[in-house]
């Protein structure tokens, strides 16, 4: 394992000589899974002055550090992040740096955000709203709809399925409490709109729809599997016996399926 005076040394030759962006693209990759917070304000400084793929390198180490601040229960040194990602704002970022700074700002600073002119993409824009919806509770309505909405129009034929499984996994982990009530019945009314099958999306699309379906219903985890069960009973048999493969690891070990 490199220490971190290697890495200091390593930093302070690749930032304080000429190098092409494809060393320092190599670098930042490395370093990425270091984990580097002692190199924070110089890493903010250096993305400052980095464009395109360099850069991105750089919001991701950010992104990690920040990450790994947050499950240690550690604010230090976020103020810092904050700060940057607010200037970032007013640039027309990419998508991809978009997707990070967003959803950085939707963890550590709600009230900073300002998403109308940034082309995030669907999967973005509804991963934003879903953190909004537990660091800004009480808009948590609006939140709710504006992912309905981006449902409705997504830019890719996974997004849809793909949102599916991760609201599940929220309310699995959460023991159904990350929506209130008022949300699971906008997702109710929503669903109750949307096919079970529908051959346009993914091949789990009506795996992902079912158990969604029954995680908003349900009135503990433990009633998920049941209900996931009775309503892939309205399916043919083929694909009752394939569906279930389609659910989360969660269900699929209630109904002891492996």
């Amino acid at each position: 394992r490199v220490s971190e005076k290697e890495i200091n040394y390593l930093w302070k030759l690749i930032i304080n000589n000429p190098v092409n962006d494809d060393v320092k693209i190599l670098f930042y990759n490395f370093i990425l899974f270091e984990n580097p917070k002692y190199l924070l304000n110089e890493i903010i400084q250096q993305a400052k002055k980095e464009k395109g793929n360099a850069r991105n390198r750089l919001l991701l180490i950010i992104q990690r550090i920040y990450q790994e601040q947050l499950l240690k229960k550690d604010s230090s040194d976020l103020n810092s992040i904050i700060d940057y990602f607010k200037v970032l704002q007013d640039e027309q970022l990419n998508k991809d740096d978009a997707g990070i700074v967003y959803r950085a700002l939707a963890t550590l600073a709600p009230k900073e955000i300002s998403i109308k002119k940034q082309k995030l993409i669907t999967m973005d824009k509804i991963h934003v709203a879903l953190l909004l919806i537990k660091s800004d509770s009480a808009n948590e309505h609006k939140y709710t709809q504006e992912i309905i909405n981006n449902l409705e129009h997504p830019d890719d034929s996974l997004v849809i399925t793909a949102s599916y499984q991760y609201l599940t996994l929220l309310l699995i982990n959460t023991e159904l409490n990350y929506l209130s009530s008022e949300s699971k019945n906008l997702f109710k009314k929503y669903l109750s709109k949307k096919k079970m099958i529908d051959r346009t999306q993914s091949i789990l699309y009506t795996s992902a729809y079912i158990e969604f379906k029954a995680a908003l219903y349900a009135d503990n985890v433990s009633e998920i599997s049941e209900l996931s069960n009775k309503y892939s009973q309205t399916l043919n048999l083929e694909m009752k016996q394939i569906i279930p493969y389609g659910f989360s690891d969660f269900t699929q070990k209630q109904l002891n399926i492996r």
